[in-house]
Parts: C-alpha cells; structure tokens; sequence
C-alpha cells in the first residue's frame, strides 16, 4: 500500500513540475528581447508575401530574404537577424528557438516554390510531348 502511495506522489510532483516548465517557459519566450520577437515578425511578415524574394546559401546556411517594394533586406544567419534598409542596419541576436521557426517556414515557402516550379516543367514537358506525338501523327 505505501508503495502506490509513494508513486502516486512522485507522479503528482513529476506532474507539477512539467505544468510549472510549461507556464515559465512561455514567459521566458513572450518576456524576451521585444526587438527578437519583432524581428521574427518582419521574416515571417515577407516570407509571407509574394513579392519577396527568397535565396538559400547551402554552404553557409545563411538565409537571404530581399523586398524592393520597401528597400529591405534580410539575412537570417544561425544566431542573429540582420535587417538592412538604405537608412539603417541592425543586428539583432535571436534565440534558437526563433531562428528554428523562421528558418523551418522560410524553408517550407522555398520547398513549395520549388514543387510548384517542378510541376510546371513536368507539364511543359508533356504538352511538348504531345505536340512532338500530334506532329509525328500527321
């Protein structure tokens, strides 16, 4: 019997302390650098945005975000954000956290690019192929 209450209260504690990581890992996320959590915000904002253009450096892993419309340009490096205009240029550090998400949805907006780009080839290909077969046919 002193067994089950024994683990019973160990589950209990084990259970409190998992509520109390969740509630202050939050606050440490949502009270962080308001310039960090902004400058996510502006990434996400034009990765968004069709009229943005977006370049991967595989050998870096630096992520280039380019928007003519409002003269900006966005490098998204592994520990910081950099966001450059004609009037100014700022650096600012971000977390790990932050930069997995902007870099996990700027590398999700590539890879749709991607298989749209792919999917239009594949069917330029075969309506060429038709034509090729509908001349042949002649």
């Amino acid at each position: 019997m002193s067994i089950n209450i024994t683990h019973s209260l160990k589950r209990k504690f084990q259970k409190l302390f998992i509520k109390w990581l969740y509630v202050t890992r939050d606050k440490i996320k949502m009270d962080g650098n308001s310039q960090r959590i902004l400058a996510y915000q502006i990434c996400r904002n034009l990765i968004k945005r069709s009229d943005s253009r977006l370049l991967i450096a595989p050998i870096s892993g630096k992520r280039y975000i380019k928007h003519d419309g409002d003269n900006l340009f966005i490098i998204i490096e592994e520990r910081s954000i950099q966001i450059i205009n004609q009037g100014y240029s700022y650096t600012i550090e971000v977390d790990s956290y932050h930069i997995h998400k902007i870099t996990n949805f700027f590398d999700t907006k590539i890879e749709n690019i991607r298989m749209q780009m792919e999917f239009n080839i594949k069917n330029n290909i075969q309506n060429s192929l038709n034509q090729i077969k509908n001349e042949l046919t002649k």
